[in-house]
């Protein structure tokens, strides 16, 4: 049984009376002991030794105090300690209760989130978003989020033998995504990278979860979301940031169809891989900011569309489009710095070209940032569109396994390709405010214009080591006659 709260104060009532004891017993053994002394010293020495007997009685007196201090120094340690000790004891049984309190809610709300009543599930997911909402400990919410996740893979897994039907998988699975991205959100617990390969997404908006954005009409991000082999239709990413998302089928052609509504939406190092993607909306524009397409089959309608850097890459194996394709509908397109060696615009009625999103940018990087390519590229289909700028090709270094851009008169002639259009880029986002927070905009400036530097350090040794080595081997073969 646990002490009654009575009997503990009791205790320690004990313990109080037993210090002053004991602190109370040493000064009167100590006084009894300085009477003592005092009777032998009188008695002892002579009378004419009077002087000598008041230091042996001042440093008597010293000593006594110096022992009183340590008895004193000794006793206030101990409480000291003892306090501590009741300080951690308390923290213990706090952390304890909440660790309890934690597991019968979470308890609870995985109850509710298995039952097959069609209510119930909801009931559980408010539950765990609750208790999400209430708890510090970051492993807690990993804990609810990890769960969140099971619960959405579990109810959208393909299964060609059963199809689910939509409606019964919607209104419960859409408030589990609404929850689990706004926690991913505005806790920041990304993960390497979050798992929703093979699944039937059919349907569902990854827009609607709450986040701190939301107050300052910014673009609601999603980070690290795996969809490959998924399936995505009339999906809305409407208003949305996605970074370092996948959206590639390993076996036949799927078709992926996303509605991006009205506003902005902002694709930033994603991947679109061997795909048929439509991409639907009405709103400002739609950007892709270094992204890799690899054998696609891309249909944009959007009012503005916007390429920065990235790169469309071709396959001969015969699941794959030999050749990337983008398909746009009366839309305004901008590609800039971006690698269209290996895909084909095709025009749906009349569209336009600018180089950025605003006149102040197109005056001021209208020289320098257009569309890169590889030597001997087919660019025919962009001739209508696009004026190309033949000091933007670029072909593989001589000295090493680099990309330079030929030798020109132009400010980037023979600079490594990658690197440079990287710091165009990163000039760019700082001047349009693609992204939306300033100061990593120009961490990211920096660290491009460190890799710059980097590559050209690489391209230099590279050169100055194959020079050494063609002299070395003319020297071999060709000795001077002095030598």
């Amino acid at each position: 049984m646990m002490p009654a709260k009575g009997e503990s104060a009791m205790n320690r009532i004990r313990k109080y009376i037993f210090n002053v004891g004991i602190i109370v017993g040493g000064l009167i053994l100590i006084a009894i002991t300085f009477l003592f002394i005092d009777a032998l010293l009188c008695r002892w020495l002579p009378f004419g030794k009077l002087g000598t007997q008041a230091e042996l009685l001042r440093n008597l007196i010293f000593s006594i105090g110096g022992i009183g201090g340590a008895i004193g120094l000794w006793l206030a340690t101990k409480r000291q300690k003892t306090f501590a000790e009741q300080v951690d004891t308390q923290i213990k049984q706090a952390e304890t209760a909440e660790t309890q309190l934690f597991n019968d809610r979470l308890g609870r709300g995985v109850e509710l989130l298995a039952n097959s009543d069609k209510m119930l599930p909801k009931a559980g997911i408010r539950v765990l978003e609750v208790l999400a909402n209430s708890v510090d400990v970051i492993e807690h919410k990993k804990i609810i989020v990890n769960i969140l996740h099971d619960f959405i893979r579990d109810r959208t897994a393909i299964n060609p033998k059963t199809p689910q039907r939509l409606n019964d998988k919607q209104s419960d699975v859409q408030l589990a995504l609404d929850v689990y991205l706004g926690l991913m959100s505005l806790q920041n617990m990304v993960k390497p990278m979050q798992d929703f390969t093979n699944l039937d997404l059919r349907e569902l908006d990854f827009s609607l979860f709450e986040s701190q954005c939301d107050q300052n009409d910014r673009l609601k991000k999603l980070h690290s979301i795996d969809f490959s082999d998924s399936v995505l239709d009339l999906n809305s990413f409407k208003k949305l940031e996605l970074v370092d998302c996948r959206f590639s089928s390993a076996g036949l052609h799927k078709t992926i169809e996303v509605n991006l509504g009205k506003g902005r939406v902002y694709f930033k190092d994603c991947i679109f891989s061997k795909q048929d993607i439509l991409f639907r909306g009405s709103g400002d524009s739609l950007i892709f900011s270094n992204c890799s397409f690899d054998c696609i089959k891309m249909n944009v309608k959007q009012n503005s569309i916007s390429f920065f850097g990235g790169r469309f890459t071709s396959r001969s194996d015969p699941e794959s489009y030999s050749r990337s394709s983008i398909g746009v509908d009366r839309s305004e397109v901008s590609f800039i710095g971006t690698d269209i060696s290996n895909v084909k615009l095709i025009q749906h009625g009349q569209c336009t070209s600018r180089h950025g999103t605003s006149k102040a940018f197109d005056d001021r990087y209208s020289d320098s940032c257009n569309v890169i390519y590889e030597q001997e590229s087919d660019l025919s289909s962009f001739q209508d569109l696009l004026t190309i700028n033949k000091q933007r090709a670029y072909s593989k270094s001589d000295f090493c396994n680099m990309y330079c851009f030929i030798e020109t008169n132009a400010k980037w002639s023979e600079e490594p390709v990658d690197a440079w259009v990287a710091v165009e880029l990163a000039e760019l986002e700082i001047e349009e405010n693609i992204g939306m927070d300033m100061e990593e905009l120009v961490r990211n400036k920096e660290k491009a214009e460190i890799k710059l530097e980097e590559d050209r350090d690489y391209l230099a040794e590279a050169k100055r080591e194959k020079e050494e080595m063609a002299a070395s081997f003319d020297e071999a073969n060709h000795p001077s006659p002095m030598s």
